[in-house]
């Protein structure tokens, strides 16, 4: 099924120029829950979070990314979530209004424990502690020529918290 719908909004307050002046910009994001709770696909509660991103330009090709951000999560019947820290580190390559990105990205999770089910599905009593949710995550990015971007990639899971494989793809719009 479908997962849920994250609407995002990113406000320059740095915007690169001549030299080395990085970019630095605010971000709000809202998470919309579509996914099927039912089939434990979301928790079917809104979340929204708040962070920011820093670009460091070392000529006219590389990039040094990095960003943090934090999330305030929508607590499901029965359970209450912690909120979430995410911290993301990578480099860029930037060639002909294509970014090549690779990034680092740890996010911590939002219950410290989980129970353990036995192969039947019924509980065993005992639990185990839940690690960060650490990725690799590579992805290209496409700038028009107006400022909107187009960006797909995929993630590699780099523990037992962290999904094997992802894709994603994101698209916004702006203007100059």
């Amino acid at each position: 099924g479908l997962g849920d719908i994250i609407l995002r909004q990113e406000s320059f307050m740095l915007r690169a120029g001549k030299g080395k002046k990085p970019f630095l910009s605010w971000v709000l994001d809202i998470k919309i829950p579509i996914a099927d709770e039912k089939k434990g696909l979301g928790t079917g509660k809104r979340d929204w979070g708040v962070g920011l991103s820093y670009i460091q330009p070392l000529g006219k090709t590389f990039q040094i990314l990095g960003d943090a951000s934090y999330r305030f999560m929508g607590d499901p019947a029965g359970i209450e979530f912690d909120d979430r820290l995410r911290l993301a580190a990578g480099f860029a390559l930037v060639v002909n209004r294509i970014a090549y990105r690779a990034l680092m990205e740890n996010v911590t999770p939002p219950l410290d424990t989980v129970p353990v089910f036995d192969p039947s599905g019924g509980l065993t009593g005992a639990s185990v502690k839940v690690e960060d949710r650490r990725v690799a995550r590579l992805d290209l990015t496409f700038r028009s020529t107006r400022g909107g971007t187009s960006r797909f990639g995929g993630t590699k899971g780099l523990n037992d918290s962290s999904e094997d494989l992802g894709l994603f793809l994101e698209f916004s719009s702006g203007g100059r």
